[in-house]
């Protein structure tokens, strides 16, 4: 199966010079997102979604911009860009959004939209966010592959029996591998921090997704954390009044 960086490559191979690829985004069903193109164009603009030939998401011409039909009261454009705002994430939105000038491919843009599930934890605390999947039952150690991303970018990564983390998570999560012939690819975090929040998903083996297909990771701080780590405010309070007051 072909990964995200496989496509990019060949993208890069195939298309003219001309084009760029102004990068990906994943989201959630309903979020807004913004389309860039850094490439001028003093010339007409136009988006199209490439899975569907001939599906217009936004036309401006000579300054009057209209909006496919698939993306009515969805889109806007950014004055002075070619880059256009999309509202309201629909899932089928998903795919490479191509941005013209004129007739000439200037811009391209994938958009992975994905509906997960919200797990709300207070900054401190620890958490299990959930992933299972089809595993083979009988895998050796040495064949099991894990990979947990957050906002696309990797996190935790279990091959060969050897964990890898990205440098913020370094000591703080792990995926059990003695789980994984049990179909549990689930992800611990020690210690959650403000900065953790995001979209998560895991894959294994041949970039097969687990499920649920994603999770939003929601971090507060919370007040019941915040009298526990500061029991004295409240005492203070008391002595100030008794004090000063009666």
């Amino acid at each position: 199966m072909c990964t995200l960086q496989t496509i990019f490559i060949f993208l890069l191979m195939v298309l003219p010079v001309s084009l760029t690829l102004n990068g990906h985004e994943l989201l959630n069903v309903n979020d807004p997102v913004l389309l860039t193109c850094n490439t001028s164009c003093t010339g007409d603009v136009k988006w199209m979604l490439s899975s569907r030939p001939g599906l217009i998401v936004s036309e401006c011409r000579s300054g009057v911009c209209v909006e496919g039909h698939a993306f009515k009261k969805r889109t806007r454009p950014v004055h002075g860009e070619a880059s256009v705002h999309l509202n309201h994430v629909e899932y089928n939105d998903k795919g490479w959004y191509i941005c013209y000038c004129d007739t000439l491919k200037i811009c391209q843009f994938y958009l992975d939209v994905v509906f997960s599930s919200v797990k709300r934890v207070c900054v401190g605390a620890d958490v299990i966010l959930p992933c299972y999947a089809a595993t083979d039952k009988m895998i050796a150690d040495k064949d099991i592959s894990v990979q947990w991303e957050k906002n696309g970018r990797p996190v935790v990564k279990l091959q060969k029996g050897k964990m890898s983390y990205s440098p913020d998570f370094e000591g703080r999560a792990f995926v059990t591998m003695s789980q994984y012939k049990y179909g549990a690819l689930s992800l611990t975090i020690f210690n959650v921090q403000q900065s953790d929040q995001g979209i998560y998903r895991c894959k294994h083996r041949h970039e097969e997704p687990g499920q649920p297909e994603a999770v939003t990771l929601s971090v507060n701080e919370c007040e019941a954390l915040k009298q526990s780590v500061f029991p004295w405010c409240g005492i203070l309070s008391v002595l100030n009044y008794i004090l000063f007051w009666k």
